[in-house]
């Protein structure tokens, strides 16, 4: 099977490319790995991106492309290969604008289309672009399945779209080069007693992701409990 998957290069600040990092490069190379053949066509938002386009490994490449006049038209170029020999499947995520591309790339292609959801897209600064946040939910409701990081965004997939919308549970996962810490080490490391109590948020330190609660909480039960940091 061949596959085009099409998504921006950084994400959660991160070089999804260069790093070898979330889903946008591991989704499409284990596909990779089970013997498709897997095409990745990038957009770099960033002015200066690190190279590293081109073979990766057998039956995956890479392609990248900075979002500028340049760019943009090598990008659509590439994209055109496809016309007279089309992929099997087109598969998108990252953000709206992926996916909104994704849709129209497959309907011209003639060929399925998948959508990846690490996040709920609607909540990103990008989908304040007139008439994306529309586009982006005709493409959703146009997609052949839906592959959802959680279940909580299935469900909130379902109320919007219906039931009738196909959708596949794919959460994210933990590399294998995660090992189990040792607790006291890491505490003396950081500057923090033994018997420390940490509570704690993992993600961005932002007011749109509630961390306000965080810091609410911390200051109503730090008074009561002298251990927790």
């Amino acid at each position: 099977m061949r596959l085009l998957f099409l998504c921006k290069r950084y994400s959660t600040g991160k070089d999804s490319l260069a790093d070898r990092y979330g889903r946008l490069f591991h989704l499409p190379a284990g596909l990779a790995r089970q013997g498709w053949d897997v095409t990745v066509q990038s957009l770099s938002y960033r002015l200066q991106s690190a190279p590293g386009s081109g073979q990766l490994s057998p039956g995956f490449r890479w392609q990248d492309f900075p979002v500028s006049l340049g760019g943009i038209h090598a990008y659509r170029r590439a994209l055109r290969q496809y016309w007279g020999s089309p992929p099997g499947l087109v598969w998108s995520g990252s953000d709206a604008l992926h996916v909104v591309i994704g849709n129209r790339v497959a309907r011209k292609l003639g060929v399925p289309h998948v959508v990846d959801l690490y996040d709920d897209y609607e909540s990103f600064g990008l989908t304040q672009l007139p008439g994306l946040r529309r586009a982006f939910r005709a493409a959703c409701v146009r997609a052949d399945g839906l592959t959802v990081v959680s279940t909580t965004l299935m469900e909130t997939l379902t109320s919007l779209h219906g039931r009738g919308i196909r959708q596949w549970h794919i959460p994210n996962g933990v590399s294998i080069g995660a090992l189990p810490f040792d607790r006291t080490g890491l505490l003396e490391r950081l500057g923090l007693p033994r018997d420390a109590r940490l509570i704690g948020m993992v993600g961005a330190l932002d007011p749109s992701r509630g961390v306000a609660d965080l810091f609410n909480a911390f200051a109503k039960l730090a008074p009561a409990i002298p251990e927790l940091h």
